[in-house]
Protein backbone atom coordinates (compact mmCIF):
# COMPACT_ATOMS: atom_id res chain seq x y z
CA UNK A 1 0.00 0.00 0.00
CA UNK A 2 0.96 3.27 -0.49
CA UNK A 3 1.68 6.00 1.83
CA UNK A 4 -1.02 8.40 0.26
CA UNK A 5 -3.87 6.19 1.80
CA UNK A 6 -6.19 4.02 -0.42
CA UNK A 7 -7.10 5.82 -4.03
CA UNK A 8 -10.53 5.93 -5.35
CA UNK A 9 -9.56 2.93 -7.50
CA UNK A 10 -9.94 0.84 -4.62
CA UNK A 11 -12.57 2.03 -3.05
CA UNK A 12 -14.14 2.21 -6.06
CA UNK A 13 -14.21 -2.03 -5.42
CA UNK A 14 -16.88 -1.46 -2.47
CA UNK A 15 -19.84 -3.16 -3.59
CA UNK A 16 -18.89 -5.48 -6.06
CA UNK A 17 -19.61 -8.78 -6.72
CA UNK A 18 -17.26 -12.27 -7.86
CA UNK A 19 -19.32 -15.19 -8.71
CA UNK A 20 -21.04 -17.17 -8.64
CA UNK A 21 -17.72 -19.55 -8.55
CA UNK A 22 -17.28 -23.07 -10.02
CA UNK A 23 -19.53 -26.03 -8.21
CA UNK A 24 -17.98 -28.13 -5.95
CA UNK A 25 -19.46 -31.02 -4.83
CA UNK A 26 -19.05 -31.80 -1.10
CA UNK A 27 -18.07 -35.95 -1.57
CA UNK A 28 -17.78 -38.42 1.48
CA UNK A 29 -13.88 -38.96 1.34
CA UNK A 30 -13.51 -35.17 0.94
CA UNK A 31 -15.70 -34.74 4.59
CA UNK A 32 -13.73 -37.89 6.13
CA UNK A 33 -10.39 -36.40 5.17
CA UNK A 34 -11.08 -32.49 6.34
CA UNK A 35 -13.02 -34.12 9.67
CA UNK A 36 -9.70 -35.50 10.32
CA UNK A 37 -7.44 -32.73 9.99
CA UNK A 38 -9.53 -30.19 11.83
CA UNK A 39 -9.23 -33.22 14.79
CA UNK A 40 -13.16 -33.72 14.18
CA UNK A 41 -14.41 -36.98 16.03
CA UNK A 42 -17.80 -37.20 15.97
CA UNK A 43 -19.02 -39.96 13.99
CA UNK A 44 -21.57 -38.22 11.58
CA UNK A 45 -18.62 -37.52 10.31
CA UNK A 46 -17.28 -41.18 9.30
CA UNK A 47 -20.14 -43.30 9.71
CA UNK A 48 -23.83 -43.43 7.89
CA UNK A 49 -25.73 -44.70 9.91
CA UNK A 50 -24.47 -42.06 12.94
CA UNK A 51 -25.19 -39.58 10.39
CA UNK A 52 -28.57 -41.10 9.88
CA UNK A 53 -29.19 -40.87 13.46
CA UNK A 54 -28.17 -37.39 13.71
CA UNK A 55 -30.25 -34.36 13.72
CA UNK A 56 -28.97 -33.67 9.90
CA UNK A 57 -30.49 -36.95 8.74
CA UNK A 58 -26.97 -37.50 6.81
CA UNK A 59 -23.61 -36.87 6.63
CA UNK A 60 -23.05 -33.09 7.36
CA UNK A 61 -20.06 -30.62 5.91
CA UNK A 62 -17.81 -29.51 8.49
CA UNK A 63 -18.87 -25.85 9.15
CA UNK A 64 -15.11 -24.91 8.28
CA UNK A 65 -14.98 -26.78 4.91
CA UNK A 66 -15.92 -23.98 2.53
CA UNK A 67 -13.45 -21.78 3.55
CA UNK A 68 -10.55 -24.01 2.36
CA UNK A 69 -11.79 -25.69 -0.59
CA UNK A 70 -13.34 -23.55 -3.02
CA UNK A 71 -11.68 -22.47 -6.16
CA UNK A 72 -13.40 -19.55 -7.14
CA UNK A 73 -16.52 -17.48 -6.12
CA UNK A 74 -14.84 -16.02 -2.79
CA UNK A 75 -12.58 -13.21 -1.40
CA UNK A 76 -9.54 -14.85 -3.40
CA UNK A 77 -10.92 -13.55 -6.39
CA UNK A 78 -10.83 -9.93 -5.86
CA UNK A 79 -7.33 -8.66 -7.10
CA UNK A 80 -7.43 -4.91 -4.95
CA UNK A 81 -4.45 -2.93 -6.41
CA UNK A 82 -3.10 -1.90 -3.04
CA UNK A 83 0.33 -3.51 -2.88
CA UNK A 84 0.30 -4.99 -0.30
CA UNK A 85 2.61 -7.54 0.52
CA UNK A 86 1.04 -9.60 3.90
CA UNK A 87 -2.89 -11.00 3.83
CA UNK A 88 -4.26 -12.04 7.52
CA UNK A 89 -7.65 -13.38 8.08
CA UNK A 90 -8.79 -11.49 10.60
CA UNK A 91 -11.69 -13.08 11.69
CA UNK A 92 -15.07 -15.31 10.03
CA UNK A 93 -18.48 -15.28 11.68
CA UNK A 94 -20.79 -17.84 10.05
CA UNK A 95 -24.53 -17.99 9.50
CA UNK A 96 -25.95 -21.44 8.73
CA UNK A 97 -29.45 -21.38 7.49
CA UNK A 98 -29.52 -25.08 6.64
CA UNK A 99 -27.00 -27.70 6.67
CA UNK A 100 -24.81 -29.23 3.74
CA UNK A 101 -24.76 -32.71 3.28
CA UNK A 102 -22.49 -35.43 1.45
CA UNK A 103 -23.98 -34.94 -2.04
CA UNK A 104 -24.56 -31.42 -2.21
CA UNK A 105 -23.23 -29.24 -4.26
CA UNK A 106 -22.47 -25.43 -3.74
CA UNK A 107 -20.99 -22.38 -5.49
CA UNK A 108 -20.01 -19.34 -3.86
CA UNK A 109 -21.07 -15.57 -4.04
CA UNK A 110 -19.01 -13.06 -2.39
CA UNK A 111 -19.15 -8.76 -1.90
CA UNK A 112 -17.00 -6.65 -0.79
CA UNK A 113 -18.73 -4.48 1.91
CA UNK A 114 -16.20 -2.15 3.07
CA UNK A 115 -12.70 -0.86 3.09
CA UNK A 116 -10.83 0.73 5.82
CA UNK A 117 -7.39 2.13 5.96
CA UNK A 118 -5.83 2.22 9.52
CA UNK A 119 -2.08 3.01 11.12
CA UNK A 120 -0.16 0.28 12.68
CA UNK A 121 2.92 0.08 14.33
CA UNK A 122 5.58 -0.04 11.46
CA UNK A 123 2.79 0.77 8.47
CA UNK A 124 -0.48 1.49 7.42
CA UNK A 125 -3.15 -1.36 6.67
CA UNK A 126 -6.27 -2.00 4.93
CA UNK A 127 -9.44 -4.13 6.87
CA UNK A 128 -11.26 -5.41 4.07
CA UNK A 129 -14.64 -7.15 5.07
CA UNK A 130 -16.56 -9.40 2.89
CA UNK A 131 -19.94 -11.57 2.96
CA UNK A 132 -19.68 -14.49 0.81
CA UNK A 133 -23.27 -16.94 0.34
CA UNK A 134 -22.69 -20.23 -0.22
CA UNK A 135 -25.50 -21.45 -2.84
CA UNK A 136 -26.92 -24.79 -3.20
CA UNK A 137 -27.83 -26.57 -5.95
CA UNK A 138 -31.75 -25.82 -5.51
CA UNK A 139 -30.44 -21.99 -5.73
CA UNK A 140 -30.99 -22.04 -1.94
CA UNK A 141 -28.45 -19.51 -0.02
CA UNK A 142 -27.28 -22.58 2.82
CA UNK A 143 -24.59 -20.55 4.60
CA UNK A 144 -23.35 -16.84 4.87
CA UNK A 145 -19.64 -16.11 6.18
CA UNK A 146 -18.45 -12.67 6.74
CA UNK A 147 -15.02 -12.72 6.39
CA UNK A 148 -12.38 -9.96 8.06
CA UNK A 149 -9.09 -9.66 5.94
CA UNK A 150 -6.24 -7.26 7.03
CA UNK A 151 -3.36 -6.73 4.21
CA UNK A 152 -0.08 -4.54 5.10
Amino acid sequence: MSESGLSDDVRAYVGKEVGPGEPLTVYQQDVERFARVVGETSPMYFDDEAASRSIFGGRPMPLAYPLTNFASGTERDFNLPLGAKRRLRGGDELIVNQPVLVGDTLRARTRLLDIEEKSGQSSKMAILKYETEYINQREQVCMVVRTTIIMR
